[in-house]
């Protein structure tokens, strides 16, 4: 007798002739149960949880107590803890203290690139119901006095917090404007464990701005002594210092020290003229009066006078080389065409003071 083919059919839901429910199929076509879904939905959740712990903890800068800086801490211990996914993390626990004789722990960093960056804190309040208090605080730190902190703020970590929560309990915006850098972590209440102090660089993007069309030194007096390299250059950087209304051409310059990604824009005949605050190279940029830019383009003359020193910025226009200044002449944006503060000096925690004012042989003609 041949055999006979068992056809096999599936359904959403079916009952036996006895009333009883036979085994139910979910997902037909992956042939799954319910509770063979509900493992695979729970099993996805946990894999996701950790990826994203994994994640927070394992990029950008993880100040950990590899990092701790001895000299400037106090009441304070190194422990061994399981902190998610990361096994026997050795992690710093500060003893509980008081406001008026804080413990804490200072990490640093001596490898930071210039730009904008935010400290994100992650810790475990170990028990007891009362929340754990301090402060976060950021220095510029190169071996020496650490001086006035360019940012801080205050953390107030509930007593169910945990490392596995995989949460900031405290973040702090700064920017970056020498390689070293400390970051002091201060407990002023319960005993706190400290687990990381993750620092990440914050992508700020600048606003987007197209430049006028045509002669892009429209405007511009005496043009001929500069040579364009684009037509039309955004940059981004920290103002280092202002020259309002330098030279008889009315223009209002400053300077600016700029992000890393626009270091290759300078050349060495870019005359530091923000020396007595900063080492490095700084980019020159004019602002050319409203009667010279009309009726062609909107010069941001009130923007720019509005500018402080150690204000984050953005600012767009043609790129070129003043050759009245050096063979080849020092690079610089002229005429700025548009000009925005991404972060006030003073949300910064004013990282570049006041310089005196430049010497006359660096000033415009």
């Amino acid at each position: 007798m041949p055999a006979t083919k068992k056809t096999v059919k599936r359904f959403s839901s079916s009952k036996s002739q006895s009333g009883k429910s036979k085994n139910i199929k979910y997902g037909s076509r992956l042939g799954m149960t319910k509770k063979q879904i509900l493992i695979f939905v729970l099993l996805f959740a946990v894999i996701g949880s950790v990826l994203l712990w994994w994640s927070l903890a394992s990029t950008g800068v993880d100040l950990n107590y590899t990092n701790l800086d001895t000299a400037h801490s106090s009441n304070y211990t190194v422990v061994t803890e399981t902190t998610g996914s990361k096994r026997n993390h050795k992690v710093v626990q500060l003893a509980a203290a008081s406001p008026t004789n804080p413990s804490e722990a200072s990490f640093f960093y001596n490898s930071f690139s210039q730009g904008l960056y935010q400290v994100c804190l992650i810790a475990k309040n170990p028990g007891g119901a009362l929340p754990a208090v301090g402060s976060i605080k950021v220095f510029n730190y190169n071996g020496g006095p650490v001086g006035s902190a360019i940012a801080s703020t205050i953390y107030s970590a509930p007593a169910s917090i945990d490392y596995k929560s995989a949460s900031c309990i405290a973040k702090v915006t700064f920017t970056a404007s020498s390689p070293g850098m400390e970051v002091t972590v201060s407990n002023m209440g319960p005993l706190l464990k400290v687990g990381s102090v993750i620092i990440n660089k914050t992508a700020v993007a600048p606003p987007p701005h197209t430049c006028h069309p045509g002669d892009p030194l429209y405007g511009v007096l005496d043009p001929g002594r500069l040579g364009v390299t684009k037509t039309c250059q955004t940059i981004t950087g920290i103002i280092c210092q202002l020259e309002f209304h330098e030279g008889a051409d009315g223009d209002n310059a400053f300077d600016i020290i700029v992000d890393s990604q626009y270091k290759s824009l300078l050349n060495s005949n870019n005359i530091n003229q923000c020396a007595s605050v900063d080492s490095r190279l700084a980019l020159h940029l004019e602002t050319i009066p409203q009667n010279q830019a009309d009726p062609v383009f909107h010069s941001p003359n009130a923007e720019t006078l509005a500018l402080k020193v150690g204000d984050y910025i953005s600012a767009t226009g043609p790129l070129v080389q003043d050759n009245g200044h050096g063979n080849p002449g020092w690079t610089e944006i002229h005429p700025v065409e548009f000009v925005d503060v991404i972060t006030p000096a003073a949300a910064l925690g004013n990282p570049i003071q006041a310089s005196p004012p430049i010497p006359s042989a660096y000033r415009e003609p």
